[in-house]
């Protein structure tokens, strides 16, 4: 043992200054003065700056660890737009709960969302509304700041309650924008069950409906919630929506169906699903919305990302995971705005 004695402390002789090399070049002495250079680490210890090298480089691997302290939030953004780039989303925000409520959280991700696209106002753009609590926060942060630029605002979908139609949306922001700008309605009902169809193709023989329905198609930048289609929650959106009476909803769960986005269904691969629910309203079609996504991907991506043509996605609530995984699996999304339980579960479901 006597023998080895020597040998285990110039082992240990030789690790304190490994240790201590680490300490002074990456500044972590509390107290003292950190991030010296290779060649005042050197002169430190008193060794060749190119045995520093070696020694930065081994304690890198071995006893270095980065923590980063910032909010959860931010730290969820960089780690699941990685994970979800390959499916076109070119830009993610993750927002913090809002106060630990469905409606706190509901605020805040639409009040993010409305800074997204306040970001990407220029003057003459074609904005594409959806109806619902999430784009009315989304519309009310966009207008609270003077000086919106000359821009045209289109409902992606007709129907629903006044408060929360997207024909209600699209004059509260056009009439924020400035000068010229202008709001085109889809006036056009509920259509009934079975007839959805029939009813669409005479509502658009009108000029008027055909016009604008035609506009919507081709919008730069779209603002899009989406629903779930199983849980206590989805059958309060899909009544809210649709006027889907709990039977009708607990009916469409069992399908393949996972989500809803502009009153049309989805599965879970993001791939149309169409059913007579489907079919209730007048909506643009989802084959619009993912060409309006994929022009933002045109030329090599940019660092920071600047939106200029895309869509923004919005929603808040780990019920709606599994429904913004499939409008991401869909194509439907340039840019994701969710809270911190559906970034969560984004990153569990959508693993490589």
């Amino acid at each position: 043992m006597s023998e080895q004695a020597p040998s285990l402390v110039e082992d240990l002789d030789r690790l304190r200054l490994k240790v201590r090399c680490a300490q002074l070049y990456y500044g972590l002495v509390p107290g003292a003065k950190g991030g010296l250079r290779q060649s005042d680490v050197a002169r430190r210890l008193g060794v060749p700056r190119a045995q520093v090298v070696a020694w930065l480089k081994e304690a890198w691997g071995r006893f270095v660890e980065v923590r980063l302290r910032a909010p959860r939030a931010l730290v969820l953004e960089l780690p699941l737009l990685e994970r979800l780039s390959p499916y076109g989303v070119r830009e993610v925000r993750v927002v913090a709960d809002g106060g630990l409520s469905p409606e706190g959280a509901l605020d805040a991700v639409g009040a993010e969302a409305g800074r997204c696209l306040r970001a990407a106002l220029a003057p003459g753009v074609r904005v594409g509304l959806c109806g619902g609590r999430t784009a009315l926060a989304a519309v009310r942060e966009v207008i609270r700041d003077e000086g919106l630029p000359r821009l045209f605002a289109y409902p992606l979908s007709a129907g629903g309650s006044l408060a929360l139609s997207a024909n209600a949306l699209v004059a509260m922001l056009a009439s924020a924008g400035a000068r010229g700008s202008g709001a085109f309605g889809l006036w056009v009902p509920p259509l009934k069950t079975g007839r959805g169809r029939e009813e669409i193709r005479r509502f658009l023989r009108r000029p008027e409906v055909l016009a604008v329905y035609r506009a919507a198609q081709r919008v730069d930048l779209a603002l899009l919630g989406v629903g779930a289609t199983s849980g206590v929650e989805a059958e309060r959106g899909l009544q809210d929506y649709l006027g889907v009476p709990p039977r009708a909803s607990r009916a469409i769960a069992r399908t393949e169906a996972r989500a809803f986005i502009l009153q049309q269904f989805i599965d879970a691969g993001g791939r149309d699903f169409p059913c007579a629910l489907g079919e209730r309203n007048l909506a643009v079609r989802l084959a619009a919305i993912r060409r309006t996504a994929r022009g933002s991907a045109a030329g090599p991506a940019k660092e920071p990302f600047v939106l200029r043509r895309g869509v923004i996605v919005a929603a808040a609530g780990l019920a709606k995971a599994p429904a913004v995984a499939a409008a991401v699996r869909g194509g439907l999304a340039t840019v994701l705005v969710a809270d911190i339980p559906i970034a969560e579960a984004l990153l569990e479901e959508l693993k490589p």
